[in-house]
């Protein structure tokens, strides 16, 4: 009896039937890319495999990490501009994709033996990136790999390295909740030895298309960013300020048992001891979650000096629950970080009581142009991504005053007329001053008769 033992890691019926199936699928609701300017990465999954022999078909394990289909995360990086336009970016790094076809026949060799002519292709692909805009064109990708084709009964029959080209689309399914990559591939093929093979030979075009959900822990969420980053400055007055975590982000970053009404860590409300949603009658307020925002507290304005000692600049992150009240939350404000966005030199990163402080300054560069803002850092990080405020501070040498009107001599000089008993008003520019003055005192010199 003749048997033939045929090992396929995904046959491509299989893949087709994958696709067919994701098409059910809804991954996340249609508000989850925020149209909001900023930028935010969603983690999606890519649903499917696909192992054959051809170059391209290694691309999903590429893209999956080898972790398949189930376990697989994959962050799309997406910046929306101020006129309403989205782009995204994928990285993935390199990979070994490898694609075993065992043929093996029992029995069938001239003396008996077993004819082995499975056969084996591994693609080496290098890291890739590919970006463009979202609903739109993607940008020209270029995939650098190195393929091989072997048969246990002829040797290596392919061996070469290959430049992918691929130009394609993007799109953001809303009604399925999904992304979709379209890409048109092509590429050259020289295979000197491919007779006997299914391989195809010379230039090469192939149309592929691969599909993004989002991961089962965040599938009907309201909102799926996992990860935020906006930019502020810094207010003009001292005291405290604060911005608004966003709601989907907070769920996911502090957990939404911690969100739920009552669960602020030392507060002094009257949720049930374990810190989850407060019991008993709560006025159809209980299940409702709470409010989080990052606050900044600083003694001084929106200018940091150059060259001069460092100022403290404290941050926390602060619960509001449903009815208004504010609870502070140093369990939440100890994970924060206070780092340089540019321009700054942030040190002594401490908790200080319930906010987390630390020491910035700005030193000057001799020979150069120093630049006129700096940015501090505050992010909030939790398991699931981060949330982060990029706060523009003015960066200011020596104070001094400017005297916009200038006589004949270049010093500040107005002209007036003895006897007249008129007023006369002398305009002047307060430059570089941290804190606006208290007082300001004009004292002529000499012994002038006004």
């Amino acid at each position: 009896m003749i048997r033939e033992k045929t090992r396929r890691l995904v046959a491509l019926s299989w893949a087709f039937l994958m696709l067919i199936l994701t098409l059910g699928l809804a991954g996340c609701n249609s508000g989850a890319i925020s149209l909001k300017p900023g930028e935010q990465t969603i983690v999606t999954r890519i649903v499917y495999d696909r192992n054959g022999h051809d170059p391209v078909s290694g691309l999903p394990n590429a893209m999956q990490g080898g972790k398949g289909a189930k376990d697989n995360k994959v962050p799309v990086h997406i910046t929306t501009t101020k006129d309403g336009k989205q782009y995204f970016k994928l990285s993935f790094d390199g990979y070994t994709n490898v694609n075993y076809d065992e043929h093996i026949f029992p029995g069938r060799g001239p003396d008996g033996s077993d004819i082995d002519v499975s056969e084996t292709a591994t693609t080496v692909i290098e890291p890739f990136e590919v970006r463009g805009e979202i609903d739109g064109e993607i940008e020209p990708i270029q995939i650098k790999i190195h393929y091989t084709y072997e048969s246990a009964e002829t040797g290596v029959l392919i061996d070469e390295d290959i430049m992918l080209h691929g130009t394609g689309i993007f799109q953001w399914k809303k009604y399925l909740g999904q992304l979709e990559l379209h890409v048109q591939w092509n590429y050259v093929l020289n295979a000197p030895n491919y007779h006997g093979t299914s391989i195809s030979q010379g230039n090469v075009e192939t149309n592929q298309y691969y599909i993004f959900e989002l991961p089962d822990n965040v599938v009907n969420q309201e909102g799926v960013l996992t990860s935020s980053k906006i930019a502020t400055r810094a207010d003009r007055d001292a005291g405290e300020t604060g911005v608004t975590i966003p709601e989907a982000l907070a769920i996911i970053l502090i957990g939404g048992g911690a969100a739920l009404a009552g669960a602020g860590a030392g507060g002094n409300g009257s949720g049930g001891g374990n810190g989850g949603a407060s019991g008993g009658d709560d006025g159809g307020k209980k299940g409702k979650r709470s409010r989080f925002k990052m606050c900044l507290k600083k003694e001084f304005g929106d200018a940091i000096r150059y060259n001069a000692q460092p100022v403290t600049v404290y941050a926390r992150i602060v619960e509001i629950t449903p009815e208004g009240e504010e609870i502070d939350r140093p369990d939440l404000s100890a994970a924060l970080e206070m780092f340089s966005g540019g321009g700054l030199k942030v040190e002594s990163t401490a908790m200080a009581g319930n906010y987390m402080g630390a020491l910035v300054c700005a030193e000057s560069v001799s020979g150069g142009k120093n630049p006129d803002t700096g940015v501090l850092s505050i992010r909030f990080s939790g398991e699931g991504g981060s949330f982060q405020n990029d706060v523009s501070f003015r960066l200011v040498g020596d104070a001094y005053i400017h005297f916009p009107e200038r006589g004949k001599e270049l010093t500040p000089t107005t002209y007036m007329l003895y006897g007249d008993k008129g007023n006369y008003e002398v305009p002047i520019e307060l430059c570089d001053f941290i804190m606006p003055p208290q007082e300001v005192r004009l004292e002529l010199p000499g012994d002038q008769p006004f």
